[in-house]
This record gives C-alpha cells, sequence and structure tokens, in this order.
C-alpha cells in the first residue's frame, strides 16, 4: 500500500472538510520548518505534498503527518 492509501484509509471516515498537516524537519533543528495543510479529499495536492515530503525525507529532513486532522480555516 502506497502512502496516498494509506492515508486515505486511515481518514476515510473524517469530515470531508478536514485539513492535514504535512511537515519537514531539518536535522540540525535550526532551519525553517516548512509545512503545508491540505484538504484530505485534495487528491492531487495530497500526491504532489507527500512525494515532496519524502524527497526531503531523503535528504535526511524528518518526515511527518499530523495524524489528527485540523479544521480549514
Amino acid at each position: 500500500m502506497n502512502s496516498l492509501a494509506f492515508l486515505q484509509r486511515l481518514l476515510a471516515r473524517s469530515p470531508t472538510d478536514s485539513i492535514l498537516t504535512l511537515t519537514a524537519i531539518h536535522p540540525d533543528k535550526r532551519q525553517r520548518t516548512p509545512s503545508r495543510h491540505i484538504s484530505i479529499r485534495d487528491e492531487s495536492q495530497l500526491v504532489e505534498s507527500i512525494d515532496c515530503l519524502m524527497k526531503t525525507n531523503e535528504l535526511g529532513w524528518g518526515a511527518y503527518v499530523g495524524l489528527a486532522t485540523r479544521q480549514a480555516g
């Protein structure tokens, strides 16, 4: 199972307007910490963001997914 399929199954019962947060943290913890907040129903943005997060992780950054969804706004 790929990352997108896993997240979709995990969040299947979440409200349709829920937001998922993806964050990358540099190993030295002094760099800027980029996060993306994406609607769990926006599959194209989820795919793009997961791909970017995984590439960042391959460079040594920590890759984090906020498992608790957030409300828009």
